[in-house]
């Protein structure tokens, strides 16, 4: 988008370092900060939050299957 990691913090009113971990993927994305980069990019919030849920759903698939449970009729 051509905007900086601190020029877009500033706009949005919270610090570089949360900018620059979202980024890195070092920290989740917020409601707060959700409602915030929706605002400021012509988005929605749940835009943001649904981006989120699937990195972290792709990121921590468990490593060991649990099996289906069967229910007795």
């Amino acid at each position: 988008m051509g905007v900086s990691q601190v020029t877009l913090a500033g706009h949005i009113g919270v610090p570089v370092q949360r900018v620059n971990e979202i980024v890195r993927g070092k920290r989740g994305i917020t409601s707060d900060t959700a409602w915030r980069l929706a605002q400021a990019l012509d988005t929605t919030p749940e835009f943001r939050l649904n981006l989120q849920t699937t990195f972290d759903v792709a990121a921590n698939k468990p490593g060991k299957t649990v099996p289906r449970l069967r229910i007795a009729s």
